[in-house]
């Protein structure tokens, strides 16, 4: 089932303007890992997808493009047969792209910070430890979410990705030093 495979592009504006120059988001929890949690356990009821785009925070729901279900700053056409919803449970290959792209880039599983990071680089597809500790030294959150993930169930990963959702994404530019 087409759903995790390359990366989907960010469906945001990956690059913000910031006091240190350009920053880019970093993933805490590596996307393809909460992608494929999506496809193994989200999208096989209707329920757990509909719970993710109600938590999703409502900013970031608006900001995406979700192609045909609602460009940038649209409304988004998630309810009724031909709904992103009903399509994703249907398995249309346009709309699990669309989800994955969600998936990939919760809002509360990035941290925005430099786009080049020389003491602490990105690591790409692995779990984020640094980006996730500026998280928790930011906010007070995320500090144990790499031990909670790696030992949570799907119900239990389900909650979390809930939860990631409903966030905004940090922003730690303020910080660039530490990076």
């Amino acid at each position: 089932m087409p759903m995790c495979g390359a990366r989907p592009a960010y469906p945001f504006n990956d690059i913000l303007p910031g006091a240190v120059g350009q920053n880019a988001r970093h993933h805490l929890i590596p996307w393809a890992q909460v992608c494929a949690v999506g496809r193994d356990y989200i999208i096989d009821e209707q329920a757990r997808i509909q719970a993710v785009f109600d938590h999703y925070d409502a900013a970031s729901l608006l900001a995406a493009n979700l192609g045909g279900w609602g460009g940038t700053g649209q409304a988004k056409v998630l309810a009724g047969g031909d709904g992103l919803i009903n399509q994703i449970l249907v398995r249309n290959g346009e709309a699990l792209e669309e989800f994955a792209g969600l998936l990939s880039w919760l809002p509360g599983n990035l941290v925005v910070g430099p786009t080049v990071r020389p003491l602490h680089p990105d690591p790409g597809e692995a779990f984020d430890d640094f980006a996730c500790e500026r998280r928790s030294a930011t906010d007070g959150e995320y500090a144990d979410l790499r031990v909670e993930w790696e030992n949570a169930d799907d119900q239990q990963k389900f909650e979390l990705i809930k939860d990631l959702a409903g966030k905004a994404i940090l922003n730690d530019s303020a910080n660039a030093g530490l990076w």
